[in-house]
C-alpha cells in the first residue's frame, strides 16, 4: 500500500454509501472520524481538532518540496474551483497531498503500529516472515480454527483460539478463501475444491482506479527564449541529485530528494447530471511533478506492460527536461472486474481480470477529465508563466490517424496508455445478507463461516473515490473496535452468568 505515500481519506459521501448499502450507521463517515482521528498525527499548520488528530500513530506531513504546486493551485483557482483540505469534509477542491511520513521518511503501517509494541508484546504477537498462507481451516461445524500456511518448504498450522482474521489484500484474501472451499461453487467444483460455503460474491465486484497519464507537458519549450526561475521546477534525477541535496535530505528530511512525485490533487465532479441527489467527486487530477529520464522509461514500461519501444518513441523528446503529468483518475469506476483461481495449487497466482473500461460511462468520464486537465495546464495564465504546454508534435504511437486533441485521439491514448494506480479492492465485499455479491456483514464476517473475517480492502463495496491508504486504515481501526467490543462484550455475559 505505497499510495505515491499520499494521504487523501476521500469523499464523505464515500463512507456514507457504505453505511447504505450495509444498512450499518458504523460505516458512515459521521462514525469513521473518530478513526480517521484517533490514528493521525497531524503535523501540517494551523489546529484543526474537528477533522485531524494530533496523538496517533501515523505521521501526516505536508509536501515540503513542491515548487509546481503553486502554478497546479494557482490555475485550479483560475477555473474558479476552491483550495480546500482534502482530508475534511468538501464538495470539490485542490490542495496540496500530505504524506504518511515524518522527516521525508515513509512511515509504513508497519513501521507505525507493529514495530512499537514488538518488544512488549512479544509473548503475544508473532510475525512468520517469508511464510504463505494457503487456505483457512474449517470444521465440520463450519468453523474456522486455523490457517495452514508455509514456510521454508514445508506446510504448517497455526491454531486461533478465538478467530481467524485474512488482511490479505484485494487479490489474496479472495484466493485464499477460494483455497478454502469458501466461493462460487461452480468455480471451485471446476479445480477440484469441495465447496464448504456457496459464496459467489467471493472474487467479483474487483474495482480499481484506471487513469490516463497526460503529458508530457513540456516546460519553457522554447529553448531560444528561457524563461527566469524555471530550472528547478521539477525534478531530474542527474542534475537534482546533487550533494548538497543529499545533505538537505539527511539533515532536515526537505528538499527534492523527499519528495515522491505526487504533489498535489483536485477532486472535482464531472457528471453533473442524472438522479443523483449529493454528487460528489468522480474524478481526480493529480499532479506528477516527475520528467522522465532512461531510468524511468524502463519502470514504466515494466510497470505497465508497455513495449519499451513505444515508451522511448513517446517520451524520448522529453527525457531530461523539466516537464510533468498530470494522472487523470476515474475516481468512482462502474466497470467490475473479478478474481479467480488458475489451478488447485495455492501457489498459482490468480487470474486478475480488471476489466477496465467495460462500461462506456468509464470511459467517457475519462475523457471529460482528459480535457479539463489539459484545460488546467493550457488555459490558464498560471501555467502560461512557465510555457507548460504539450508537445504538439509528439503524437502516441497507434494513435496517428487522429486529430491530435481529438476525443478519438484521447480514447486511443488512453487503451493503449491505461494505468492503474494499484488500489485493487471490493473483491470480498461488505454489504447487506440478501445481496447475492455478499461476502462479509457489516462486523467484517464471512457469511456461512463463524470465526472467520476479511479486513482489508476487498471489504470495500464500493471503492472510495481517492487513494486507499487512509481508507484502509480506518477499516483496520473501525474493525479492530468492532472485534474488541464483540470480545469483551462475550466476557461481560460470561461474568454475569457466573
Amino acid at each position: 500500500m505505497l499510495n505515491f505515500l499520499a494521504w487523501n481519506r476521500g469523499h464523505p459521501r464515500d463512507y456514507d454509501n457504505w453505511a447504505e448499502i450495509t444498512g450499518d450507521r458504523r460505516w458512515s463517515y459521521e462514525s469513521l472520524l473518530p478513526f480517521f482521528k484517533r490514528s493521525e498525527s497531524f503535523l501540517g499548520k494551523g489546529n484543526n481538532n474537528e477533522y485531524h488528530g494530533y496523538n496517533g500513530e501515523i505521521p501526516v506531513s505536508p509536501i515540503t518540496y513542491k515548487p509546481l504546486v503553486t502554478y497546479f493551485l494557482e490555475a485550479a483557482k483560475e477555473l474558479g474551483y476552491p483550495i480546500t483540505d482534502l482530508n475534511a469534509p468538501f464538495d470539490e477542491g485542490f490542495n496540496e497531498h500530505c504524506f504518511n511520513a515524518r522527516r521525508g521518511q515513509r512511515v509504513s503501517s508497519y513501521e507505525a503500529f507493529l514495530k512499537p509494541i514488538l518488544p512488549v508484546r512479544s509473548d503475544r504477537l508473532k510475525i512468520q516472515k517469508f511464510s504463505v498462507v494457503t487456505k483457512a481451516l474449517i470444521n465440520n461445524k463450519y468453523q474456522a480454527f486455523g490457517v495452514e500456511y508455509k514456510f521454508k518448504g514445508k506446510l504448517y498450522t497455526a491454531r486461533a483460539r478465538r478467530e481467524v482474521i485474512l488482511s490479505a489484500g484485494a487479490i489474496s484474501s479472495p484466493t485464499i478463501l477460494m483455497h478454502s472451499g469458501i466461493g462460487p461453487a461452480n468455480h471451485l467444483q471446476k479445480f477440484g475444491i469441495e465447496p464448504i460455503v456457496n459464496l459467489p460474491g467471493v472474487g467479483r465486484n474487483l474495482q480499481d482506479h484506471v487513469s490516463a497519464l497526460v503529458g508530457p507537458f513540456t516546460i519553457n519549450q522554447n529553448e531560444n527564449q528561457p524563461l527566469r526561475n524555471t530550472k528547478h521546477l521539477t525534478y531530474i534525477p542527474n542534475r537534482d541529485s546533487r550533494l548538497n541535496n543529499v545533505l538537505q535530505y539527511l539533515s532536515s528530511g526537505d528538499g527534492p530528494l523527499a519528495q515522491s512525485g505526487s504533489m498535489a490533487s483536485g477532486f472535482i465532479i464531472l457528471n453533473k447530471t442524472g438522479n443523483i441527489q449529493k454528487p460528489w467527486p468522480d474524478i481526480q487530477l493529480l499532479l506528477l511533478g516527475i520528467p522522465q529520464d532512461d531510468e524511468g522509461l524502463l519502470t514504466l514500461a515494466k510497470a505497465f506492460n508497455i513495449e519499451i519501444n513505444t515508451v522511448n518513441k513517446y517520451y524520448g523528446p522529453s527525457v531530461n527536461k523539466d516537464s510533468f503529468s498530470i494522472m487523470v483518475i476515474v475516481s468512482r469506476p462502474k466497470s467490475r472486474g473479478r478474481i479467480q483461481l488458475s489451478s488447485s495449487y495455492p501457489f498459482d497466482s490468480p487470474l486478475i481480470d480488471p476489466n477496465y473500461f467495460d462500461h462506456p460511462d468509464d470511459m467517457n468520464l475519462l475523457l471529460k477529465g482528459i480535457r479539463k486537465a489539459v484545460q488546467l495546464v493550457e488555459e490558464t495564465k498560471s501555467f502560461a508563466k512557465i510555457g507548460a504546454r504539450l508537445q504538439e508534435n509528439n503524437v502516441f504511437p497507434g494513435c496517428e490517424k487522429f486529430p491530435f486533441k481529438s476525443d478519438e485521439y484521447w480514447e486511443c491514448f488512453a487503451r493503449h496508455l491505461t494505468i492503474s494506480v494499484f488500489h485493487p479492492s471490493g473483491t470480498c465485499s461488505m454489504g447487506n445478507k440478501r445481496d447475492p455479491e455478499t461476502v462479509v456483514d457489516s462486523s467484517l464476517k464471512v457469511l456461512g463461516v463463524s470465526g472467520l473475517r476479511v479486513v482489508d480492502a476487498s471489504v470495500m463495496p464500493r471503492i472510495v473515490s481517492s487513494n486507499i491508504n487512509p481508507a484502509c486504515t480506518v477499516i483496520g481501526e473501525r474493525g479492530a473496535d468492532i472485534i474488541l467490543g464483540e470480545h469483551i462484550h462475550e466476557i461481560h455475559n460470561k461474568e454475569q452468568n457466573i
